[in-house]
């Protein structure tokens, strides 16, 4: 729909470990997490209530930022485990185990929103300055 701000492109293997609800709430939260790292745009006529509720905001939105640039290898992670020793476990796994342990993952994320992107200079998931 005209709404729509990207389109996830994977294989199977992503959607064995997440849903695709799980998946658009991960890249949803990877875009606002991104957009959080632009310089802020203060109204200066703001009053003290509303400054608040903005900082607040920005505050929460930056603890809950994603550590991964790219919005595909955020589904991955998320996918594999959120632990670092978890992905290394699924990663290292010899070959005639890991594909009974888990698929291949192919991912690729795709903008729609030309308007954010080209307002947020932003491409292939990644902020650009």
């Amino acid at each position: 729909t005209p709404k729509d701000k990207f389109l996830v492109l994977a294989s199977d293997g992503l959607f064995d470990m997440l849903t695709p609800e799980k998946v658009v709430k991960l890249v949803a939260g990877h875009i606002d997490g991104k957009q959080i790292l632009i310089d802020p745009q203060i109204d200066t006529n703001m009053n003290l209530k509303s400054m608040n509720r903005y900082l607040v905001e920005r505050k929460t939105k930056l603890a809950n930022r994603s550590i991964d640039d790219n919005a595909a290898t955020h589904l991955i992670r998320n996918a594999l485990g959120p632990e670092h020793r978890q992905i290394s476990y699924y990663l290292s796994l010899p070959d005639n185990v890991c594909r009974t342990q888990r698929d291949d993952m192919t991912v690729s994320v795709i903008f729609f929103d030309s308007d954010y992107i080209k307002d947020k200079n932003v491409s292939d998931g990644i902020i650009k300055k």
